[in-house]
Parts: C-alpha cells; structure tokens; sequence
C-alpha cells in the first residue's frame, strides 16, 4: 500500500519524565509523518508521542499534506520537516507549546 505525507494537530498531556515541556500539563503540536491512511497516521504519531512521554488526548484538522498544499500555504519551516519526514520515514514535528491547564 502506498505511503503518503499526512500532517495533523495533535494535543496531549505531558507525563512524567518529560524533558521537551517539563513544567506543563498540556501541550500541542503539528506532526507529519508517512502513512497508508489517517488511522495509520495518528497511530504512529500516538506511538513516537510515547516514547517522548506525552499520552495523545485528541488530533484535529489530519489531512493529506498535499490537500492542505492547495488550500494553505506552507512556510519554509513546515516544508523542511515535510522533507525530513518523508526521506527519513520517522514521525516529524513542529514546535511544542505547552500549557499549565
């Protein structure tokens, strides 16, 4: 099945042992990553979110990043992880922002 680049809005609360958002409860992030279909997506997101001790609560806006290319416009920043994503296969993201609530 053929891979593509899907990009998606993703909350989360911070767990214990996290080093990327230490002194918050809730933090926010965009991902991209390749997948066959959204439910793939967000399972890999889920899983990399895991592994930096973040528990995924909700994803918005998960999309084809070629549909949001016709409908948005991409900075510079989003299409440099777009291409890490896509040459390296791994789950890539923009900036964390965090929130105490």
């Amino acid at each position: 099945m053929a891979q593509n680049l899907w990009i998606g809005l993703f909350g989360m609360t911070v767990n214990d042992h996290n080093t990327i958002l230490p002194s918050c409860n809730y933090a926010y992030v965009n991902a991209i990553a390749l997948a066959t279909d959204e439910i793939d997506f967000i399972s890999r997101v889920k899983a990399e979110c895991n592994t930096l001790h973040f528990t995924v609560e909700e994803s918005e806006d998960v999309g084809l990043l070629c549909d949001c290319e016709n409908t948005h416009h991409l900075d510079n920043n989003l299409r440099k992880i777009a291409n890490w994503a896509k040459k390296s296969g791994e789950v890539s993201f923009t900036t964390f922002h965090g929130s105490e609530e």
